[in-house]
């Protein structure tokens, strides 16, 4: 596929993956409104951090402490605090950010366990995935979820195949 040498291709692959995310999940986040009613609820949870300032407890519309875990919720905040304003951009920002995340670390472990063609090549089926793609552009927490979900996989797989030897991988992983 690729003749570069391994040191090279990883940042050429990695450059790659980072553009088809920036394409597929990154470029339409504000072309259309909120589509179902999952939506602008996050979006309320957003917007009550950003104009209250209640980060540790967020509340939709005033009351009703939201279900989920606030990571989804604070990274939109932070988003909307840079951008000046909570829009549909800001709120699905972050479920653009680790689905973009996890296609790199599928990467990583593609290339860690095989080499960093095929590492690429996961990359690139899990970034072109319609349901992936879906995921990625929807102000919901599922992106949140699955990405640490992956995450722990990973380290898992890595800890028992010896690949992550030092005792601190131990340590994230059951942080985590």
């Amino acid at each position: 596929m690729f003749t570069f040498h391994f040191k090279s291709a990883k940042i050429v692959h990695v450059v790659l993956l980072i553009a088809v995310c920036g394409v597929l999940f990154f470029s339409h986040l504000g072309a259309f409104p909120f589509f179902n009613r999952g939506e602008p609820r996050e979006a309320l949870v957003v917007q009550d951090i950003v104009h209250n300032g209640n980060w540790l407890f967020p509340l939709k519309m005033g009351f009703g402490i939201p279900s989920k875990p606030p990571l989804f919720h604070w990274v939109g905040a932070v988003t909307s605090i840079v951008r000046g304003q909570v829009t549909e951009v800001t709120a699905r920002f972050p479920s653009a950010l680790f689905a973009a995340l996890g296609v790199l670390l599928i990467y990583g472990l593609g290339q860690k366990i095989y080499n960093p063609n095929i590492g690429f090549l996961a990359g690139v089926v899990l970034a072109t995935s319609l349901g992936y793609q879906q995921i990625a552009i929807a102000a919901r927490v599922d992106m949140t979820l699955t990405f640490f979900v992956s995450l722990s996989l990973v380290l898992f797989y890595l800890l028992y195949r010896d690949h992550l030897t030092r005792p601190v991988w131990t340590y994230v992983f059951f942080w985590f």
